[in-house]
Parts: C-alpha cells; structure tokens; sequence
C-alpha cells in the first residue's frame, strides 16, 4: 500500500498570480502467490487554483512588469479589469484506474 499527499503554493512575479495544488494519491497492489497476477488500483485526487493577472501591453511591460491590466482603455488596452474581475481558475479531480498484470510463461509478461 502507497499513500502520498503533496501541497504546492506559489507567488508569482506580478500582482494577483498565485497558485495553490493539494494532490493525494492512494495506490494498493495485490499479488497471487505464484506471483503470475498483479493488480493495482490507482485513486489520484487533485485540487488545483490559480490566478490569471492578464495581458499587458508592451508599454505597460516597459513601464512595471509587475502591474495587471485595470480595463479598456482605448486604443492602448483591451485587458480586462484584474482587479475587480478576480479572474482564476480552480480545477477539482478525481481519477481512479486499475493495472493488472499477467505472466503467461517465463518469456511473456502482460
């Protein structure tokens, strides 16, 4: 039996980038005594966020590499607002899976 649980956090570089992983794995194998079949089940959870800080002109990125776009500002910007718009991402997954294998003879292995 295999247990492992990670958590990332990160800071990015510009205002409102950061990033948050939690993933737990949980994997459990079993043998027959001939050791000619194996199976093993597979649950993989993943929470995933993060913040997306937008586009910036390339005079904005002259100007401070660190700011996010704060709305249309016509003709130089079409970036939404950032800062009120918070936009992000937040993914949640679930995986489960089987790997099962045979030994048929001491040449083949499936």
């Amino acid at each position: 039996m295999f247990v492992a649980s990670t958590y990332n956090t990160q800071k990015g570089y510009r205002i409102y980038n950061e990033n948050n992983r939690l993933t737990a794995s949980f994997n459990v194998g079993w043998r027959n005594q001939k050791h000619t079949i194996e199976i093993e089940p597979l649950c993989i959870s993943l929470i995933f966020y993060f913040q997306m800080p937008g586009p910036l002109t390339l005079d904005q990125l002259l100007t401070n590499p660190k700011q996010v776009s704060v709305g249309v500002d016509l003709p130089f910007s079409m970036g939404p607002n950032i800062l009120r718009d918070k936009p992000h991402r937040n993914v949640d997954m679930f995986r489960v899976s089987n790997q099962t294998g045979i030994v048929l003879n001491a040449k083949a292995i499936f």
